[in-house]
C-alpha cells in the first residue's frame, strides 16, 4: 500500500492511496467557484451601487431610499467628520451627513 501526502489548502494530509489523492485534488478545484463567479452572483449590472440625488436630504430619508433600493444592503449613517475601516464591501452603503444630519456625500456601495 502506497502512502502519499496531499497538500490542500495548506493542510497537509496522508493519504493511503492515489486514488484517494486524485479524488481530494479534483474536489477541491472543481467546488470552489472561482472570485469572477462569486463576484457576478454578489453585485449585478443593473442594481444601483451609487445614489448621487440623496445629497441634500436627511440622513434617515436617504437611508429609507436605499433600503427600498437594495433591502440586501448594511446602510450606516455617519457624520462626515467620523473616523472608519477603509476596507471595501459591496454589502455595505455609508452615508455621510454634516451636523445637522444632511447627506453631504453620495452614497454609495464599498
Amino acid at each position: 500500500m502506497k502512502s502519499v501526502l496531499v497538500v490542500v489548502l495548506g493542510v497537509v494530509f496522508l493519504a493511503s492511496s492515489v486514488t484517494c489523492c486524485k479524488r481530494a485534488a479534483i474536489t477541491t478545484s472543481e467546488d470552489k467557484p472561482s472570485l469572477e463567479t462569486e463576484n457576478t452572483q454578489i453585485k449585478p449590472e443593473n442594481m444601483p451601487n451609487e445614489w448621487p440625488s440623496l445629497v441634500g436630504k436627511k440622513g434617515e430619508e436617504a437611508q429609507k431610499f436605499i433600503s427600498k433600493e437594495r433591502p440586501e444592503l448594511k446602510i450606516v449613517i455617519l457624520n462626515k467628520d467620523d473616523m472608519m475601516t477603509m476596507d471595501f464591501r459591496e454589502d455595505r452603503v455609508r452615508i455621510f451627513v454634516d451636523d445637522n444630519q444632511v447627506v453631504v456625500r453620495p452614497p454609495k456601495t464599498g
